[in-house]
This record gives structure tokens, C-alpha cells and sequence, in this order.
């Protein structure tokens, strides 16, 4: 049933790219649950991927670590949504709330800063495909700038989005092993291919240790 229902999706809402469509694909062999929800998902990872100068592939990685892809998902500290976006105010958040509310992309939802939103309307706007992925990334792109602003926890080109589990702290290094991990499974599968040296480069690691798979 979920894969007519996915197959219906296909033609419903088609994707910019095959990799786009490989991608979406896989999200849902992961969770079959998500059928619903993977296309709108990966368009707005890629679209803001492209705008803030992240790896589509990582934050894929992310969304599965932190949900397996589940939109309704509730973490024990309050977090909502396939980002597991953490509903305290932040300045990141702020900041990302105010240009959300600039943009007029939050109609459903009062157009005040996202200290002075209920909790409930800020579960709802993280459990948003399109707003939560763009709260994130916001996030993401926050600490991932301070990593590597600091030049440290650089042992593998993805350890910088693993902040987003920590904020400012060193990452957890089991989260930071899973994301690596996810993410060279997830280039595999879309056809990318392994992190190459110039990857690392834009990444901005201080050395490079891993190799291209033939």
C-alpha cells in the first residue's frame, strides 16, 4: 500500500533531478511510514542546501539520525518533527523565524518572533516540512560556521553538521560516527560518489586520509 501510494506521489509531485528521485527512493525504503511526506522533504533539503552552501547528503544523513524521516516524532526534550528542532528560543532561531515571517512563508502561524510563539505553534511550524527544514538548516549552518571558524572536531567533513546535536559543545562522538556513516551510504546509494579531496577541501578539513571507491 505505501508503495502505490509513493508511485502515485511520483506523478503527483515529480523532483528536479534523478539523484532527487534515488534519494527520495531511499528515504522511504528506510521508512516506508514516510511515503508521504519524502518528496516535499527532499526538494527542501536540496533547495536549501543549494542556498546556504551545505551537502544535501549530509543533511539527509541528519534527518535520519535524528528521525528516521518520522514528521510526528516527539524527543524527550520537547523536539519535534523529522529535525527534531528544539523548540527554546535561540538567536539562530530567532533570526530564521524573523526571515521565515519577512518572506510571509508562515501564514498558518501568528507573525510574532519565535520567543513570543505558543509551544504548541512552534511544535507545529517544526513538524512543517517546508518551515522545519528551514529552521535547521539555519542551525546548522550556525554551528557548522563556528567549527569551522574554530578549526577544530574536523576528523571526518561531516563532524562540523554534528554540532547540531550539541550546539556549541564537541559533538557526541557516536553521532558524529553515525553521520559519517549514513552519509557514505546515502552518496552510494544516490550515485555520488565517495568524499574526494576536493570535498574535503570545501569542507575545510585540516587533512585528507580517505580515498575515492573505484
Amino acid at each position: 500500500m505505501y508503495w502505490l501510494c509513493y508511485i502515485v506521489l511520483i506523478f503527483v509531485q515529480p523532483l528536479d533531478s534523478a539523484e532527487q528521485e534515488r534519494l527520495s527512493a531511499f528515504m522511504v525504503k528506510v521508512n516506508p511510514d514516510s511515503a508521504f511526506i519524502v518528496r516535499p522533504l527532499v526538494k527542501a533539503i536540496y533547495r536549501e542546501a543549494e542556498a546556504k552552501g551545505l551537502d544535501p547528503t549530509v543533511l539527509a544523513a541528519m534527518a535520519w539520525a535524528e528521525s528516521w524521516y518520522n514528521p510526528t516524532v516527539k524527543g524527550k526534550s520537547y523536539e519535534a518533527g523529522v529535525w527534531q528542532v528544539w523548540p527554546w528560543a535561540s538567536p539562530s532561531l530567532d533570526f530564521a523565524w524573523y526571515e521565515l515571517v519577512k518572506q510571509k512563508r508562515i501564514k498558518r502561524f501568528p507573525s510574532v518572533p519565535w520567543s513570543r510563539l505558543s509551544l504548541k505553534d512552534r511544535w507545529k511550524a517544526s513538524t512543517d516540512i517546508e518551515i522545519g527544514t528551514y529552521l535547521a538548516t539555519n542551525l546548522i549552518k550556525t554551528f557548522r560556521d563556528y567549527c569551522i571558524r574554530k578549526k577544530h572536531d574536523r576528523k571526518r567533513p561531516t563532524d562540523s553538521y554534528a554540532h547540531y546535536n550539541t550546539g556549541f559543545r564537541r559533538p557526541r562522538a557516536g553521532y558524529a560516527f553515525q553521520l559519517w556513516q549514513r552519509t557514505k551510504l546515502i552518496r552510494r546509494r544516490i550515485g555520488r560518489p565517495e568524499f574526494t579531496q576536493n570535498d574535503h577541501m570545501f569542507y575545510g578539513r585540516m587533512s585528507y586520509t580517505e580515498t575515492v571507491t573505484p
